[in-house]
């Protein structure tokens, strides 16, 4: 022990005599591989109680997080505490786990900690934090080894998963730019109204190509659509007909509505924009599909007069921004599968678990972060607004079905 804190007297005089820029930085990165360290361990206390994600084994399951912080030395570092329910009780707590982490962090001392301001600069990356891990006994690469195995296995559970033990009701799909390159994201909805992420693959544009693969991979895992199955999507066309091959007649797509208003609005002037804005707004809320269309309708009829660009937009799809509507379920429902908030919100939550890189590597690099970022996102979604209508949902897409014995065009 004399012997580790007389390394770390060393590496703090070094680090002292180094620029500003170099101190400021490197406790970013302590911060953040603490971050990493502590939301691992969290998984893991919550796993003992729990057992896997979505097994239903354990004698609790997740209900959430509250947030909180971790005092080291002096510095607070903000942690989302996982709390879990016990199934026959139907009390909740806290990780009980997390009280006894918080004691022992406090109990820790390291010296080196007040002497440091903060991060480290991309230019001296290599000296400082090779130097400063030394001082823990730690080897920068192994550090590094360590994290590209996790992520990678992360990735493994994210594209191998068995999807057979879920009952599916809706399909999300959407992409994530991130520095120059391209994720293209499922994400399924189940019966019970749970989020799922079900794969990834990476495309430089939304091609059906690739899309399509990722879909007969899910299916292959065990996604299952004999009873049909409600697809949201943004405008792609890439997209719709990565569905329409994948799923034929058993997918009924939901044009994403607030994509297809701020297309609409794209194409109008600024000073006219909160005007129309708010018309299709108006529209889309009606809940009668024969209303709603009319509606719609007379607003194209209208734009046509001022913009016929701004018109034949509106017009493309017209009748698949009204799929909810037409199976009657646009009251109950409209609120979480009119749009593509859903996926849109995992796709922030991946944005800032990601945001610190500059750039990728490799596609190896690109995927592992990604598939990390949704496994942990996955953990905090909420159940969809108006999960309890999903039943209803699902009686209303295999009717539609078995009604139109070909692919359903919803242009009628």
């Amino acid at each position: 022990m004399n012997k580790v804190r007389r390394n770390l007297r060393e590496n703090v005089a070094w680090l002292m005599d180094q620029p500003i820029d170099v101190k400021i930085s490197l406790l970013q990165e302590v911060g953040g591989l603490c971050k990493i360290l502590i939301n691992d361990l969290l998984d893991e206390f919550v796993e003992k109680h729990t057992g896997p994600a979505y097994s239903r084994s354990g004698e609790f399951y997740r209900h959430g997080s509250n947030p909180s912080s971790l005092k080291l030395n002096g510095e607070r570092l903000a942690v989302n505490v996982p709390r879990i329910r016990d199934r026959q009780t139907g009390s909740s707590y806290n990780l009980p786990e997390f009280k006894e982490l918080q004691e022992h962090v406090k109990e820790t001392k390291a010296p080196f900690m007040e002497s440091l301001l903060a991060g480290l600069s991309t230019r001296n990356y290599d000296g400082v934090v090779g130097r400063f891990l030394e001082g823990f006994g730690l080897s920068k690469s192994s550090v590094s080894r360590e994290f590209v195995s996790r992520s990678r296995k992360k990735l493994r559970e994210l594209q191998e998963r068995d999807l057979s033990s879920e009952r599916y009701v809706a399909l999300m799909i959407d992409g994530k730019s991130t520095l120059g390159d391209q994720i293209i994201i499922a994400m399924g909805i189940t019966e019970h109204g749970t989020k799922k992420v079900l794969g990834l693959v990476q495309s430089t544009t939304e091609n059906h190509k690739p899309v399509k693969a990722l879909l007969v991979n899910i299916i292959k895992r065990g996604f299952r659509f004999s009873n049909g199955i409600l697809v949201v999507l943004d405008g792609s066309k890439g997209l719709r007909k990565a569905v329409r091959l994948t799923f034929g007649s058993k997918a009924i797509v939901q044009r994403c509505q607030w994509h297809k208003r701020e297309n609409v609005l794209s194409y109008l002037p600024k000073k006219d924009k909160a005007y129309w804005k708010g018309r299709l707004s108006k529209a889309y809320k009606k809940h009668e599909f024969k209303e709603a269309k009319a509606e719609l309708k007379s607003i194209m009829n209208e734009l046509k007069q001022i913009n016929i660009s701004a018109a034949n937009s509106l017009n493309e799809g017209l009748n698949e921004t009204l799929t909810l509507q037409k199976l009657g379920l646009s009251f109950e429902l409209s609120r979480s599968l009119s749009t593509t908030n859903c996926i849109e919100n995992l796709n922030g939550s991946i944005q800032r678990q990601i945001r610190n890189n500059t750039k990728w590597q490799s596609s190896d690099h690109l995927q592992r972060w990604i598939a990390a970022a949704c496994l942990k996102a996955e953990l905090s979604m909420r159940k969809i607004v108006g999960c309890k209508k999903l039943p209803k949902l699902q009686k209303a897409i295999k009717k539609y079905i078995k009604k139109n014995n070909k692919r359903p065009n919803l242009e009628s």
